[in-house]
């Protein structure tokens, strides 16, 4: 039935019209059919700055112009039809569940907080729980680093304790990271840095080298939709 491209990526706002043209532009380049955006400094009354011919529809979770907010683009070459959303009034996550080709399909944007906030992660996958009927794409920027080794730019400055490292001794994980790995296991979704499908990306992995890069950077991964797996990003 075709490839899906999905992009993921924290754009840390869209404020200026000269971003907005350097983001689109990249996303043409990078051939997107659905696209999760975090961090876009939008309120609900600047919306209709994220729509272009491309991609006429827009989906998001607001905050205010200088906070959170996230948003999920599907290009206008997807025919699909929108069967259920979930909304975070605090604009950190977006559920959106869809119909296409008459498959199923739960999309999820995602912003995690910066500190160790466990309530929210409980809050989300409370609500996630609800839409597990059908293959899963999770996508965006969880601020949370599962693997010391692979999530981590660096060791110095105010970043959270990161756990379970690759190489060496693991540090003590938080009450975040351990909820959200008992979720993962909970529900049966692909454990991270599995390298054959069903997958699951970290933020900082690109879909075909584990290497870290910065989070400024867009995470591409190409979906075969004729498959049934769960399928993370």
């Amino acid at each position: 039935m075709g490839i899906l491209r999905l992009v993921t990526w924290n754009i840390n706002g869209a404020g200026t019209r000269g971003k907005r043209l350097k983001i689109f532009n990249q996303l043409k380049k990078l051939q997107a059919d659905v696209v999760l955006l975090q961090e876009t400094h939008k309120p609900v009354t600047g919306l209709n700055e994220l729509k272009t011919p491309e991609f006429p529809n827009v989906f998001a979770a607001c905050y205010n112009s200088r906070q959170q907010g996230v948003a999920i683009l599907i290009h206008k070459n997807v025919n699909f039809t929108v069967l259920d959303t979930v909304i975070d009034p605090e604009g950190r996550f977006l559920i959106l569940k869809l119909s296409i080709l008459n498959k199923k399909l739960c999309i999820v944007s995602i912003y995690g907080p910066s500190v160790d906030e466990p309530s929210f992660f409980h809050g989300f996958f409370s609500a996630l729980s609800e839409h597990l009927d059908c293959a899963l794409i999770l996508g965006g920027d969880l601020n949370l680093g599962l693997n010391e080794e692979m999530d981590r730019l660096n060791t110095t400055g105010t970043q959270r304790n990161l756990a379970f490292a690759m190489h060496g001794a693991p540090v003590t994980p938080t009450v975040t990271q351990e909820f959200f790995l008992l979720f993962v296991s909970f529900f049966s979704l692909p454990p991270l840095l599995t390298v054959s499908s069903p997958l699951w990306f970290s933020c900082f992995l690109s879909p075909s080298f584990f290497h870290s890069f910065p989070l400024s950077y867009p995470t591409v991964m190409s979906v075969p939709f004729a498959t049934e797996n769960k399928i993370n990003s």
